[in-house]
């Protein structure tokens, strides 16, 4: 039998050739974002204790004005951050939050906002985004164009959905994707096209016009049975699907089929949460 294991979230860069810490804290963050020239950088994060799958601590949003030579602690409330993203000349951010979290031994929950910025991180204001498990967000190159996709919020009042701003998080508009738990968004620059991963289905979906109609793209459902079938052909005998899960995906591997192993870790700044997926006698065939 063959153990097939998968790696999601580690990034090689191929075209750096030394890197260097910066004087940002050391922090669990979750997400990172920059300006088109590299000056202009927001981070941010939530504490998710080891021991605890769900007992989170919030933190604060942390913004660079020079490449991440220095670094400087935000004017807003800590909250559990999933995601920021940023324009391209680091004036407009926006930062979206979890929804809830265990209360119990101390534990924080998240509100599930969206806040943005128009002067690069100095001040933040609630947007009138409605209170989501927010998991991803993403802005186009402007900062007028959003769009943040959600999970589940573990209560059964919303399995996922998109929500785009045509106006910097002015006003949102639920779009109509179909309803799962929506793990990752992108956008062009312009802002007509946004690009959204589900976790349900691990299907892509793609809208060419700011949102208002979304089409299933033709990426491969469920990327690890693509390998599963990689190996099979190869003439091995699969028993168990491994993934090392972002915190992040966690509840759209759960949906998959896969269960926790362990206790989550941290290896060289990457957290993760290995997971497994046993076949049953059909799918080893």
């Amino acid at each position: 039998m063959l153990e097939l294991i998968m790696v999601v979230g580690a990034v090689r860069h191929v075209s750096a050739q030394t890197w260097t810490p910066t004087s940002a804290p050391s922090l669990p963050w979750s997400s990172l974002a920059c300006s088109a020239n590299g000056s202009q950088l927001v981070a941010a994060g939530f504490f998710r204790f080891p021991n605890e799958v769900w007992f989170y601590r919030p933190l604060f949003i942390y913004t660079s004005a020079d490449s991440g030579a220095t670094w400087t602690q935000s004017a807003t409330t800590s909250n559990l951050w999933t995601s920021v993203a940023i324009s391209a000349d680091g004036t407009k951010l926006v930062a979206a939050a979890k929804l809830g979290g265990d209360l119990f031994n101390g534990g924080v929950a998240g509100d599930g906002g969206v806040y943005a910025s128009t002067n690069s991180g100095v001040t933040w204001t609630r947007t009138t985004a409605p209170a989501k498990n927010w998991s991803s967000i993403t802005s186009s190159a402007d900062g007028t164009h959003l769009a943040a996709v959600s999970q589940d919020d573990g209560a059964g009042d919303d399995p996922g959905s998109i929500y785009a701003s045509m106006d910097s998080g002015f006003t949102w508009a639920r779009t109509s994707v179909p309803t799962q738990s929506w793990v990752a968004v992108a956008a062009s620059a312009d802002g007509t096209r946004f690009v959204a991963a589900g976790g349900w289905d691990g299907l892509i979906y793609i809208s060419t016009n700011s949102g208002a109609d979304w089409a299933q793209s033709g990426a491969p459902e469920s990327f690890y049975w693509t390998a599963v079938e990689f190996a099979r052909k190869s003439g091995q005998s699969i028993r168990t699907v491994t993934v090392a899960s972002s915190p992040n995906a966690i509840a759209a591997y759960r949906r998959t089929g896969f269960n926790p192993v362990g206790l989550e870790q941290t290896v060289k700044g990457i957290r993760f949460l290995t997971m497994q997926y046993e076949l049953d006698a059909n799918q080893m065939r």
